[in-house]
């Protein structure tokens, strides 16, 4: 064998093994990027998924129909069940996404406004996305991330984005090439069980995972861990409006996008979301109740100023009355109402849609929240 024909059976068989691990990854699709069938016991749970939402979100329900769509962070990502019974007539995807703020939740939602023709959408929204820290207090500026603005394929301006068919290449390279992509899928083939992190292919997160702690230590492990996170985020300096007087550029963000939604005649819900009752301690403890007091009020006047006909908004959080269960040490008894301070259940967000579509659904609800607008 020459040397030709070395360098040529290499390339051969080089190409040969890409190809299987590319066909390989693209059938297990760990990240829902190209909606490749799900197979029970072999590759229905993406045990991989939860650090790959935003790629997953920004792809998959591009492809899908829908009239209705879920915006906000985790905790409506886990709450608000697109099967919900009051949907049954419409089409719905659950677009939260964990960890995004208001600017990323409202791009995510808009660019999928530009291509579907969506008719109501539900908008959770949290006190602390609001806030800005220290550094944007002493000079705020708008936050953007070139990497997920190149993965919509519309910019908040409604035009198309030329960098979007660049980004979707290395997107798709990145699931289907990479060692990162063969572990995950290889995780998520040995990790098929009903607790293993999932999404459901109308974006909902069962929250499935969280049952493997509460099962082994308890639910008060969940409580255990997250409550020192939200204290530490919690006790640091946060301001509604930086040194010049300017309120958060969040507030900005979301008015804007409710003057698009009133001009595409899209009606809005929104929500504020629930908390445990340690949550609130925190709240308390860091002397945040003024501040969140006047985000209410700064929220409800730009609400009302923007003259929107289908526009309603709900308060949830201010409603304590399922904040008050205590976790316990017992193996498998996980709360009713939240899975830990910041996080509710379906078993609550089922009730915040029974309450909101009382009108036009036939549900039946406990009194929960007030309707503020």
């Amino acid at each position: 064998m020459n040397a030709k024909q070395y360098l040529s059976r290499l390339l051969w068989s080089g190409g040969c093994l890409a190809l299987v691990i590319a066909m390989f990854n693209w059938f297990i699709d760990p990240y829902l990027m190209f909606s490749s069938p799900r197979i029970s016991g072999f590759n229905y749970y993406k045990a991989d998924i939860n650090n790959y939402v935003r790629i997953t979100k920004a792809y998959q329900p591009v492809r899908m129909s829908m009239d209705t769509l879920i915006v906000g962070n985790s905790r409506v990502e886990m709450g608000f069940d697109p099967n919900h019974q009051c949907f049954n007539k419409h089409s719905v995807y659950n677009l939260a996404i964990p960890g995004a703020g208001i600017k990323m939740q409202l791009h995510y939602a808009l660019n999928q406004i530009y291509q579907k023709n969506i008719k109501k959408i539900y908008i959770g929204v949290d006190f602390t996305d609001f806030l800005i820290d220290q550094k944007d207090y002493e000079n705020q500026q708008k936050n953007i991330n070139l990497n997920i603005i190149k993965r919509m394929k519309y910019n908040e301006n409604g035009k198309k984005n030329e960098k979007y068919q660049w980004q979707y290449f290395i997107d798709s390279y990145q699931s289907l090439l990479t060692l990162n992509a063969l572990n995950s899928s290889f995780k998520t083939i040995l990790q098929q069980n009903s607790n293993a992190s999932n999404r459901k292919d109308n974006g909902f997160n069962p929250a499935q995972d969280y049952l493997t702690v509460i099962n082994e230590e308890g639910a008060i492990a969940l409580f255990s861990q997250k409550l020192p996170e939200l204290s530490a985020r919690l006790s640091r300096p946060k301001y509604l409006f930086d040194s010049a007087g300017n309120r958060s550029t969040d507030f900005d963000e979301l008015e804007n996008f409710i003057q698009i939604a009133k001009q595409k005649q899209i009606s809005v819900k929104l929500f504020t979301n629930p908390f445990h009752n340690d949550y609130w301690k925190l709240i308390n403890k860091y002397k945040l109740n003024n501040k969140y007091q006047q985000w209410l009020k700064i929220l409800t006047d730009i609400l009302e100023t923007s003259k929107h006909p289908r526009l309603e908004f709900w308060d949830f959080a201010s409603d304590r009355r399922f904040s008050n269960e205590q976790p316990t040490k017992t193996k498998g008894k996980a709360l009713k109402w939240f899975w830990e301070p910041s996080h509710y259940r379906k078993s609550l967000g089922d009730i915040m849609l029974n309450v909101m579509n009382q009108s036009d659904c036939n549900a039946t609800s406990k009194q929960f929240g007030n309707k503020l607008k």
